[in-house]
């Protein structure tokens, strides 16, 4: 997609994830594809498809508590040929309590140039004075692993834990490198990336790198992770790609 249209993406998601703390589903379902799948964070279930998504909205408005938003933040995970990913971290005010969440939304621009949201991954909102979720800190960093050494746009040298880092995907000359709690845009390629990254750490797409200990489940035709991003795998290569993370898996 252009830079314009993933910009455009951009605020497309956050004025969706506004509406629906304010159970004001229309925006969401004017963009959502047929075969759209949602992480119900609520309870606990992935659902596909727009009919049953449809099917369950009077549930889940009964489920949301009417929030606004307190400091938020949504960017660009990645924009690669017809898909974009956009990730967002909020607050939620209902007047009772503050709570905190993020997202991660999938886009993907049809033949006909139809913008249509595929993925909607929502975290479960948690107060803010409550520790990380064990989902967001299940894998503790090996102070003894060597760093990964990075430089950033801000010109600020980083050093990285492998196991903090969760994907990262190519923005041009860039790389997005998405960590938990952080998402660092890195003065270096792709190929940079992956030669730093080490043997943990898989090419699923031409555009995207994982870390294999962050993969939670592997479907047609994606890899989805520890915090619920969706990460593309091409259909040619799925047999392949499932494979190498049976063994990079069993051999953690």
């Amino acid at each position: 997609m252009t830079s314009k249209e993933a910009i455009m993406i951009q605020d497309k998601t956050q004025k969706i994830i506004e509406s629906l703390w304010q159970c004001d589903f229309s925006p969401l379902l004017k963009h959502i594809a047929e075969d759209v799948t949602l992480i119900d964070p609520g309870r606990h279930i992935l659902i596909k498809g727009r009919e049953k998504i449809l099917a369950l909205l009077p549930q889940i408005s009964e489920d949301i508590s009417q929030s606004t938003f307190r400091r938020h933040t949504f960017m660009i995970a990645q924009n690669c040929g017809n898909a974009c990913t956009i990730i967002g971290q909020y607050e939620l005010d209902d007047g009772r309590s503050i709570r905190s969440q993020s997202c991660v939304c999938v886009w993907e621009s049809t033949q006909d140039g139809k913008l249509t949201l595929k993925h909607i991954g929502i975290s479960k909102p948690d107060d803010i004075a409550l520790p990380e979720p064990p989902a967001a800190r299940n894998i503790t960093p090996d102070r003894r692993s060597p760093r990964i050494v990075i430089t950033d746009q801000n010109d600020c040298t980083r050093f990285l834990y492998p196991q903090s880092i969760l994907f990262a995907t190519s923005d041009g000359r860039n790389t997005i490198i998405r960590c938990s709690g952080d998402t660092i845009n890195a003065r270096m390629n792709i190929t940079e990336f992956i030669a730093k990254s080490g043997n943990g750490f898989l090419p699923v797409h031409r555009c995207y790198v994982v870390n294999v200990e962050h993969i939670a489940l592997i479907k047609p035709y994606c890899v989805i992770l520890s915090d619920g991003s969706e990460i593309p795998v091409p259909v040619k290569r799925y047999s392949e790609i499932k494979r190498r993370i049976t063994e990079m898996m069993n051999s953690l």
